[in-house]
């Protein structure tokens, strides 16, 4: 299945109604030797999250031919 954007619906990672979805991947950070955080885990199971969670919370957007979540 390749991976389209969104409109509208429910954002999977507030919950809220938003009109601005798009498809990600979520993006886990650990803490590095030094204590730097950095990505440790990208989730390859698409998401759609609205403009406000993709500005605060670390992704990468969703591209190619992938398994599409409901």
């Amino acid at each position: 299945m390749e991976v389209r954007p969104v409109d509208q619906g429910t954002c999977d990672s507030c919950g809220l109604g938003a009109d601005d979805l798009a498809p990600v991947d979520r993006v886990y950070l650990a803490p590095d030797e030094s204590g730097e955080l950095g990505p440790a885990e990208t989730v390859l199971e698409v998401e759609h999250w609205c403009g406000s969670c993709r500005a605060h919370y670390p992704h990468v957007p969703a591209e190619g031919e992938r398994r599409v979540t409901p």
